[in-house]
């Protein structure tokens, strides 16, 4: 991620960057047994956004 353009605005994490560092922390820390069907509707929705977000600050 420190590799992208932009990975950081200023000495902070650019939204994207931030965005994807908390998805990959809840995702890190969950066990097998809290990997429910809504987790998994939850964490769908939220890599929608993430893919927008990338989109937005990447591609125009």
């Amino acid at each position: 991620m420190e590799l992208l353009p932009n990975a950081f605005v200023n000495g902070q994490m650019s939204p994207f960057y931030r965005e994807a560092m908390r998805l990959h922390s809840g995702l890190a820390v969950m066990t097998p047994d809290g990997m429910t069907e809504e987790v998994y509707a939850k964490l769908e929705s939220e890599l929608e956004k993430l893919s927008d977000l990338l989109g937005q600050t990447y591609i125009g």
